[in-house]
């Protein structure tokens, strides 16, 4: 069978575009994997704003999700398109998914959709912990940034 219009599947997770509905679950999954990543948790629990994610990207249809088969979401990716350049601005799974391949999808589907809209490569800048992962799916790092919670990673992936 095949996917409906706008969802995609990359192994076993159907990726397709959050919606207003989806917002609380995507806030609990934004909580929860930012409060894992050990490098900012404590400066995380000192700023409870930053761990709030707004409702924005959904209304402007740039956020996207994983759901397990049953609906049931797992992780979300948002995408901010800026001429031939996407910027990756989310990309968080829940903590008990890590490792199975969702970020993979959401990644699999951040370049469709960036190839979509004729981008020519997607940047992110990555928390340290996430370093791994990224050079995984093929993100290049390129340069140190500072960020509000310390030093980040400016990376890029080549969709062209």
């Amino acid at each position: 069978m095949a996917p409906a219009p706008g969802h995609r599947r990359d192994g076993p997770y159907p990726v397709r575009p959050a919606i207003l509905e989806d917002h609380v679950t995507l806030q609990e999954i934004f909580r929860e994997a930012s409060l894992a990543n050990p490098s900012d948790r404590d400066q995380l629990l000192l700023r409870p704003d930053l761990l709030t994610f707004s409702d924005e990207a959904i209304r402007q249809g740039r956020c996207r999700v994983a759901a397990h088969g049953d609906g049931h979401v797992i992780g979300f990716h948002s995408l901010m398109v800026d001429g031939d350049v996407a910027e990756l601005e989310d990309l968080f799974v829940t903590p008990p998914m890590w490792q199975r391949g969702v970020g993979r999808a959401l990644i699999l589907d951040a370049v469709s959709q960036a190839r979509d809209r004729s981008c020519v490569r997607i940047e992110v800048t990555a928390n340290p912990d996430a370093l791994a992962f990224y050079e995984k799916t093929g993100f290049v790092f390129d340069h140190p940034v500072d960020t509000e919670l310390g030093p980040g990673l400016r990376m890029h992936l080549d969709v062209r």
